[in-house]
């Protein structure tokens, strides 16, 4: 094939990848308006594809199911968050380091302010909704430990990497649960700080117990 040619297959595929990308948006804009007016349960996969005009079968070719629409970002919010930590090899070696990851990683998700509130309020509803909800957390944490093994030249994390990704993921996973509980109200970021802070400081203080009266001796 001529150079030519070859430029025309690539404008091409490129063409095509663009109509694809713009078609799953509109399947998943759609089916985020029908859930939040008819609610997830009671909305169908052909109600989805006639927003749309297209019919279920295309549906199908970018979504395994209705359920998929919603959790479509998981693989991208994975792929984020392998970029972020392959760009700082100090993660495994250096809290200071890894917490910055995450507070990064905080930020990015924060830039879906709305869809993730609206995600949120979903999942709530439907109870294997929730569970899907814990497994892409849970997909987090093992991401972060795996990243974190390569770095230190590891076949697979040991105790102290995962016990590290799990408290530091949790942390970050409890700041984003309180600041959409909280409605999205100022910046994820300061919740993921002060949550990472409490996870990882040696002397964090506990609750302070209510101070009775003295009982005077008899």
């Amino acid at each position: 094939m001529t150079k030519h040619g070859d430029q025309e297959e690539s404008a091409g595929q490129g063409l095509r990848s663009r109509k694809q990308a713009r078609l799953r948006g509109e399947l998943e804009a759609a089916a985020f308006t029908l859930f939040q007016a008819n609610g997830y349960e009671d909305t169908t996969v052909e109600e989805i594809a006639a927003a749309v005009e297209v019919s279920p079968r295309t549906f199908f070719r970018y979504f395994g199911s209705k359920e998929d629409v919603l959790f479509g970002y998981e693989e991208g919010q994975i792929s984020e968050l392998r970029r972020m930590l392959r760009e700082c090899p100090s993660a495994a070696t250096d809290l200071v380091a890894l917490k910055q990851v995450l507070l990064n990683f905080a930020s990015y998700l924060a830039e879906e302010h709305q869809p993730l509130l609206t995600r949120a309020a979903l999942v709530a509803q439907d109870a294997r909704l929730v569970d899907r909800s814990l497994r892409v957390l849970r997909s987090w944490e093992l991401t972060l430990a795996d990243e974190l093994a390569v770095q230190a030249g590891m076949d697979a994390p040991d105790l102290a990497t995962r016990v590290r990704a799990a408290s530091t993921m949790s942390a970050l996973n409890v700041a984003v649960r309180v600041w959409l509980a909280e409605g999205g109200q100022g910046a994820l970021v300061t919740v993921a700080e002060r949550a990472l802070e409490v996870a990882t400081s040696p002397e964090t203080p506990g609750p302070r117990r209510p101070r009775g009266r003295r009982r005077l001796a008899p």
